[in-house]
């Protein structure tokens, strides 16, 4: 097996630590959720959620072909501060966003 290059480390790195923060903030996001919400909600986020990040995800593998792992980091690390900023101006009302919002979480996630 051949050794990573410096920069192959550097990828996985940034990839790791974006999935760390992803998963810490999916935490808080869901208790955003249920508090300002019912369970109902919060499981109906998760459901379109997790259903979206695999459809992203397999997509994703497709479009490797054509595109490069580094730009796939870059769409998902802007994507997800678009998410969270558009929870940051929603605040409460986000509720009611809830589908789109989910889309979104999914996209970037996978």
């Amino acid at each position: 097996m051949k050794s990573l290059s410096q920069d192959e480390r550097k990828l996985l790195i940034i990839q790791g630590l974006d999935i760390l923060a992803y998963s810490l903030a999916s935490i808080f996001v869901t208790v955003f959720f249920f508090a300002n919400s019912d369970l109902k909600t919060t499981v109906l986020y998760r459901a379109i959620s997790f259903a979206s990040m695999a459809f992203f995800m397999g997509a994703a593998g497709w479009t490797l072909r054509k595109f490069s792992s580094g730009l796939h980091m870059k769409v998902a690390l802007f994507s997800g501060a678009f998410y969270y900023f558009l929870l940051f101006l929603l605040r409460q009302e986000s509720v009611h966003y809830i589908i789109p919002l989910a889309i979104l979480d999914g996209f970037t996630g996978g």
